[in-house]
């Protein structure tokens, strides 16, 4: 013969019961009250409207494919041979809206005289090494390039003397 459930047992089954019935209804009028989808406002960008000057052979507007990076807008705008390109991370990608601007290389000038081929002053980019000098200079035969070989940067207006290579003095003993 089946037990009989205390009463407080009883009472305990009918609350969960009663749950479970109370939550099914609920979500069952909140399923049919439920807004329609929202309708995306703005279309998603297929294409990228981008904008660069500054040292580029073709300045302007540009449009390109989402996903686009500045290496190829650069590929477009073709920089120009003094074009400061040390910091631009060509693989990074584009945004909508995006305005580039290219700087120019700075540039210093400085006097070299002594023992080069040409005296006078040349114009270098700024950040130019010392040791770096032989790209821009030719040098005579003679000359003491040792103490250029330095690790310093060279300054605007600076003047740089290449001493000569001194030979050792030769003596000739004439006797007979």
């Amino acid at each position: 013969m089946p037990q009989k459930l205390p009463f407080h047992e009883w009472l305990i089954v009918s609350l969960i019961i009663l749950t479970m019935l109370s939550l099914t209804v609920i979500t069952y009028v909140s399923d049919h009250n439920q807004l329609p989808p929202v309708k995306q406002a703005h279309s998603i960008v297929q294409d990228l409207k981008i904008s660069i000057e500054g040292a580029v052979l073709n300045p302007g507007n540009y449009t390109l494919k989402k996903g686009s990076s500045i290496g190829d807008l650069l590929q477009l705008a073709e920089p120009t041979s003094d074009a400061d390109l040390r910091k631009v991370k060509k693989i990074s990608k584009l945004k909508n809206g995006q305005k580039l601007v290219i700087n120019t290389i700075p540039l210093l000038t400085i006097h070299v005289e002594g023992a080069v081929k040409q005296e006078g002053s040349i114009v270098i980019p700024d950040g130019t090494m010392l040791k770096d000098l032989a790209s821009y200079v030719s040098f005579l035969p003679e000359a003491d390039i040792k103490k250029l070989l330095k690790k310093r940067r060279l300054k605007d207006g600076e003047t740089i003397r290449v001493d000569r290579i001194k030979s050792p003095k030769v003596t000739i003993n004439q006797d007979n």
